[in-house]
């Protein structure tokens, strides 16, 4: 549902930008062949960074969180490779919600719709600001809302700049790329945040569960609390509450233990 909805909604905001985008592209490409070179060999470079930074992301998760998973670069690639797409389309759709009036207001449309957009944002930007002082997460809601700016703000100037303009402006894809680079490894606490985030979106991290043995699973007081930091299809890496202080990483195979967890 979530990518339909996202997928219309880019059709819609990008359909108007793309009419005519070839003879465009043919014209510049006559005059100033150079500049569009290297604005082509910047996005490419940025499509890199883009599609490698979930790998990236994850790899701090687990070093912040004091664990390895070999599995997830191995055998169980293909899975996690799915899952981070999910996350990060996830992660667009919210930057959309939050910050589309960056990419509506430069367009030729109604005000109406231009105050609506607005409207949406506002709203969102203030639910997520709500979530995170209610819950005590204000570096959590500061770094998905950095996150999810940066996000609108690429999508915003690809939008408004025409294919000259992006010709002669062919740095900022590199910009984008450095930025999105260096903030995980400057602030790596938050850049975990958000992985944990998606991992609980997809139920396979980031949230307490009861682990227990198969025998002892109706038995519940032989269950003990934990939180499970990341869930593999052989393998959960989990802390117990009861060590919080000593943070040990406990691994449980799937054919010793159970774990169950709610499902809201």
């Amino acid at each position: 549902m979530e990518m339909a909805l996202l997928v219309i909604l880019i059709a819609i905001v990008f359909a108007k930008p793309l009419l005519g985008l070839g003879n465009e592209i043919y014209r510049v490409a006559n005059e100033k062949p150079a500049d569009l070179l290297k604005y082509l060999g910047a996005s490419a470079a940025f499509a890199l960074t883009c599609l490698s930074l979930p790998k990236l992301l994850i790899n701090l998760y687990m070093r912040h969180s004091g664990f390895w998973a070999y599995e997830v670069f191995g055998t169980d690639r293909g899975a996690f490779a799915e899952l981070g797409t999910n996350i990060v389309v996830n992660y667009v759709f919210i930057s959309l919600f939050m910050f589309s009036s960056g990419i509506v207001i430069p367009l030729d449309v109604s005000r109406r719709l231009k105050v609506m957009v607005a409207a949406i944002n506002a709203f969102a930007v203030a639910w997520l600001a709500f979530l995170a002082w209610s819950h005590g997460a204000k570096a959590l809601g500061g770094a998905v809302l950095v996150l999810c700016l940066l996000v609108a703000a690429y999508a915003s100037i690809w939008v408004s700049l025409s294919v000259k303009m992006k010709a002669q402006a062919w740095w900022f894809p590199l910009v984008f790329s450095a930025v999105l680079l260096f903030l995980p490894y400057a602030f790596p606490a938050q850049a975990s945040g958000i992985v944990e985030g998606g991992l609980r979106q997809m139920k396979v991290g980031g949230f307490e569960v009861k682990l227990c043995e198969p025998g002892d699973l109706k038995a519940r007081e032989t269950c003990e609390s934990a939180w499970l930091l990341l869930r593999t299809p052989e393998k959960m890496y989990v802390t117990f509450l009861r060590d919080a202080g000593a943070r040990k990483v406990f691994i449980a195979t799937s054919d010793q233990y159970v774990v169950s967890y709610p499902t809201d």
